[in-house]
């Protein structure tokens, strides 16, 4: 391949330009790029193979094309062109763009391609940093883990075959890892760890290290000190990484153990923590006063230590370990305290049965809300109630009131295919395919950019309609990194008004069909309310929705997944007029999918959507039990979520909580709730739409809202601030308390990082890897009015305490486990097995009892019938005595059959001894010994000269085993034994 041409010596045929105006008008490239970009372009020639059926056109440009102009000349060329044959091209510019220029120009497109070729380089591809030198392109990973992918995945390969195909450029690709990468990624978690030990040097430093002070009227010293009185101050443990001769550190005490040793010694070995690393310390006691000093260590003590740092080659493999000469007992850091006068409740809180997600076990926290004066706490686990017992019992020893709930993943199980459902065949509809391009989500704060839409009737394209629109404000970035779209290109586009006007008469009455549809019609509807047009009341297909129900087992239905699936050209995702033609496509596959199920007519779609909850995204509420009948309603949707209902993780569809919501109080939930989702994203009017299922309405710090922003979802922490105002003004228009919560994941701020630590050690995939982790821990009254000062303090207070304490008084006091028993009741039973017990006594010993028996008797009867468990031992004696004659009279149902048999001699029937032998013989025990009653009874049968019987079963000795006697079944078995013993003749064996 040439690396260049030199144009100004080689102008275009007059013919190579006149072709490569016809394809750009074929093409239907806007006439603003071809101003701006394609004058100096021609076609150099194409290449047709007939045998693969692919054309490969070769342009020749002295200008760079940017690269989303690239990327929409590519797709549209291909969409034209691609129903004649596969499409490729190669754009060669001049010798005077340098070869690295290109490479750092073009990167991202390569970046894009990877991507949707192979999912596994999301993430760290992205990230990584090109730099060129000549032809040479190196290519700075973030670390050493991304490399090794990078290696795996051949990204050097792929990169320099994608360069040479598309822009004739042959270069060499380097993976490395980037020091200066490497270095800002060292300094980001630097600072994260400093942001999470902060406070703990805040500790440190403003902690008195005064000890407590000596009890003088005891003999036992008081305080712990041992050695010389200790001035230095104390060094983070996380700075020892190494021997030293002398340290000084200052932390708690943990994991002590005491150990008397052979010389006479005692060994105290334990570790002290400052929360920033932990160390392990030795100290021996030599002395009686040593001894008497250092039993007073006790885990959870803070102490000051002063010794040399040494490695303990003891350990395998060796630690470091403090062997402090001087030891003193210092005072902790303050505990955190609850100073406001009037107290909030935490209804939003995690323990550690929120798998993965949080840190503090339940007492902990209804403890810690029992020192701060709160009179409740709740507690809402992600789909689980199994720390309710736990809670419970920590509960009633602390005094608090415990309301229990748990946060639960609701679905959607009526989602509707069609929306505006008319019953009209399918095949005869004719149908409008149109998608939008905004800024952002919001319907309210966020502009449509482009619009574009194609007719279909009976699977031909009868027409299509595509413009810009001017939004008059810049378009994010992150915007322009999904669509290709910039500022340049929509600059003195139309207005909406007139093109939506004019897309609404292109529509007509036929039926509009959106990927993910509600998101585009909402908008629609959102602007035609805005501008004053009639909104559209046309039957509104979804075809997102479609193909779940249509292809359940897909692991995902986005539009370039189903675009595979039906061979269908989509090169530029995320542009409207190209997702538009791409969606028609799908759109014919998908009905012809439909039509095989016996789907023919429009209102039979959403008849058949049974499913939908399988395939439909779960948001969060929190779900709390109000009495005893919520108890059993809440304990119902719980089980019903992890059988019938489990689909990646336990969910409940919103029919069964509909059906079970007696004694129940439902609350919105945090950032993942359908209902702020709708406050962000739509209008006032559907969001109060939305919060009308909802008996609370909750918010939370600002603090758990700002991944949003990370993501580009919101544009500043101001919309943040206006989301919840917006909660709050819907509130007092409904007439629904709002309430603030914490979402409480840990106890202490200091708790963060083990939470983080938790998170990171998923395996798989999980949101929360990846974004901003907030400030989750158990907040006091004043932090949470801190939090929502915004609001106002009046309106803050309102939330935060007044809400809350008012809530938790509608709640009952519940016993998860009732006190008393419920036995089975039988109407006599007392009497009856009082009456039985003596009669039988009486057919032991007589009529007149003896005192001791009469004793024995009222000392198990009393406590029988008196805690209520009369019917259960009558129904036990009852059951007993059903069950043993049907299985006496089958066993010996085989013995019977053998005695009627004429083979048998009469006489040998007839005799006592014969019938004896009837009766069923011991079973040998497990161990396969003979019993003692078992050979005294064969003696005994041998001494009346029975005919056969072996000498040597006669002189068998007790305990002797049986190894020539099988198990078999029934009258088999009996039989056999019989026959063993020689109790029947050979004749009639």
């Amino acid at each position: 391949m040439l690396k260049g041409m030199n144009l100004s010596n080689m102008l275009p045929k007059p013919d190579q330009r006149k072709r490569f105006e016809l394809l750009l008008a074929q093409a239907e490239i806007p006439g603003d790029w071809i101003d701006a970009h394609f004058r100096d372009g021609y076609i150099e020639r194409v290449e047709v193979s007939k045998a693969n059926r692919s054309w490969r056109f070769h342009f020749v440009k002295e200008s760079l094309l940017p690269p989303p102009v690239y990327a929409g000349f590519h797709s549209r060329v291909r969409d034209k062109l691609g129903h004649l044959a596969q499409i490729e091209m190669c754009v060669r510019y001049a010798e005077t763009i340098a070869t690295g220029e290109l490479l750092l120009h073009y990167w991202p497109l390569f970046v894009e391609w990877m991507q949707s070729e192979f999912a596994s380089v999301n993430g760290w591809l992205g990230k990584a940093r090109p730099e060129t030198e000549g032809e040479l392109l190196t290519l700075f990973m973030l670390n050493e883990a991304s490399l090794e992918m990078a290696r795996k995945k051949t990204v050097d390969t792929y990169a320099a075959k994608f360069f040479e195909e598309r822009f004739g450029r042959a270069c060499r690709i380097k993976l490395a890892v980037g020091e200066k990468q490497q270095e800002a990624v060292e300094a980001f978690m630097q600072r994260q760890l400093e942001e999470e030990r902060m406070h703990v040097r805040k500790l440190m430093e403003s902690m008195p290290e005064e000890a407590p002070p000596e009890d003088s009227g005891g003999e036992a010293p008081q305080t712990l000190q041992h050695g010389y009185e200790i001035k230095d101050d104390a060094v983070p443990i996380q700075n020892i990484q190494e021997e030293e001769k002398k340290a000084t550190v200052q932390g708690t005490v943990f994991g002590l153990e005491v150990k008397e040793l052979r010389n006479g010694n005692t060994l105290y070995q334990f570790h002290v923590t400052d929360y920033t690393d932990s160390l392990t310390v030795k100290m021996f006691g030599k002395t009686k006063e040593d001894v008497k000093m250092l039993n007073l260590l006790a885990n959870g003590k803070w102490v000051k230590l002063r010794g040399r740092v040494e490695y303990d080659r003891f350990l395998n493999p060796p630690e470091l370990v403090m062997m402090p000469s001087d030891l003193k007992e210092i005072n902790g850091p303050k505990p955190r305290k609850d100073e406001s006068g009037d107290k909030r409740v935490e209804f939003h809180l995690h323990t550690s049965m929120s798998t993965m997600d949080a840190i503090a076990p339940v007492d902990a926290y209804i403890k810690t809300a029992a020192k701060w004066g709160h009179k409740a706490i709740a507690v809402t686990d992600h789909a689980n109630v199994q720390c309710f017992p736990e809670a419970a019992k920590a509960a009633k020893k602390n005094g608090i009131k415990m309301i229990y709930g748990v946060e639960a993943n609701v679905v959607n199980d009526a989602v509707d295919i069609v929306l505006n459902a008319r019953d009209t065949v399918l095949a005869e509809e004719t149908f409008v395919v149109f998608d939008i391009e905004t800024t952002g989500l919001s319907v309210t704060a966020n502009k449509i950019i482009e619009l574009a839409g194609v007719k279909v009737k009976e699977g031909r394209e009868i027409g299509r309609f595509s413009t810009f629109i001017d939004p008059h404000e810049p378009i994010p970035y992150n915007i322009q990194q999904l669509t290709s779209i910039t500022d340049e290109m929509v600059a003195g586009a139309p207005e909406l008004e007139p093109k939506l006007t004019e897309f609404l008469e292109f529509a007509g009455d036929a039926v509009l069909v959106a990927h993910n549809a509600r998101f585009d019609i909402g908008f629609i509807q959102h602007n035609c309310k805005q501008l004053g047009l009639p909104q559209p009341t046309n039957p509104v297909l979804d075809t997102l929705e479609l193909a779940r129900y249509l292809h359940p087992s897909m692991k995902n239905h986005r539009l370039n997944t189903l675009a595979n699936l039906y061979k269908v050209s989509l090169e530029n995702h995320h542009r409207a007029i190209d997702d538009t033609i791409a969606l028609a496509g799908v759109l014919e596959g998908l009905l012809k999918d439909a039509q095989t199920r016996g789907i023919t007519r429009m209102a039979r779609l959403n008849e058949v959507n049974e499913n939908s909850w399988k395939t439909t995204r779960p948001f969060h509420c929190c779900i709390y039990m109000l009495n005893a009948t919520g108890k059993k309603n809440l304990y119902k949707l719980i089980s019903l979520s992890h059988t019938d209902y489990f689909h990646r993780v336990a969910c409940i569809p919103r029919s069964k909580l509909i059906e079970h919501r007696e004694g129940l109080l439902v609350v919105s939930g945090c950032e993942k709730g359908e209902f702020y989702e709708a406050v962000l994203n739509k209008s006032e009017e559907e969001a109060a739409e939305v919060a009308q299922f909802y008996d609370i309405l909750e918010i939370q710090p600002l603090d758990f809202y700002m991944h949003l922003l990370d993501k580009g979802l919101v544009g500043s922490r101001a919309e943040l601030e206006q989301s919840l105002r917006k909660i709050v003004a819907i509130g007092e228009r409904l007439g629904k308390p709002v309430i603030a919560t914490g979402n409480t994941h840990y106890l202490e701020p200091r708790d963060k990082l083990y939470r983080d630590i938790t998170i990171h050690g998923i395996t798989g995939f999980s949101p929360l890897k990846d974004q901003r982790k907030p400030d989750a821990h158990f907040r006091t009254t004043t932090e949470m009015l801190d939090a929502f000062a915004f609001l106002g303090k009046d309106k803050a207070f309102e939330v935060v305490v007044t809400n809350t304490n008012e809530l938790a008084d509608r709640f009952e006091d519940i016993k998860l486990f009732p006190d008393e028993l419920f036995t089975p009741n039988i109407e006599g039973a007392d009497e009856e097995i009082r009456n039985t017990c003596y009669a039988t006594a009486r057919e032991l010993y007589g009529e007149d009892l003896p005192q001791v028996v009469i004793d024995r008797l009222e000392k198990e009867l009393v406590p029988i019938i008196k805690y209520g468990f009369s019917a259960n031992y009558l129904i036990s004696e009852r059951l007993v005595k059903k069950v043993q004659p049907r299985r006496l009279s089958r066993r010996f149902a085989g013995l019977g059959r053998l005695e009627r048999r004429r083979d048998v001699p009469r006489h040998f029937r007839g005799q006592p001894a014969a019938r004896a032998l009837l009766v069923p013989q011991p079973r040998v025990q497990a161990s396969g010994m003979v019993p003692r009653r078992q050979r005294a009874q064969r003696l005994r049968l041998a001494g009346q000269g029975l005919p056969g019987l072996r000498h040597d079963d006669a002189r068998r000795r007790p305990g002797h085993p049986v190894r020539d006697v099988p198990r078999l079944q029934g009258g088999q078995g009996t039989r056999y034994r019989l026959e063993l013993l020689g109790r029947i003749p050979a004749a009639c064996a």
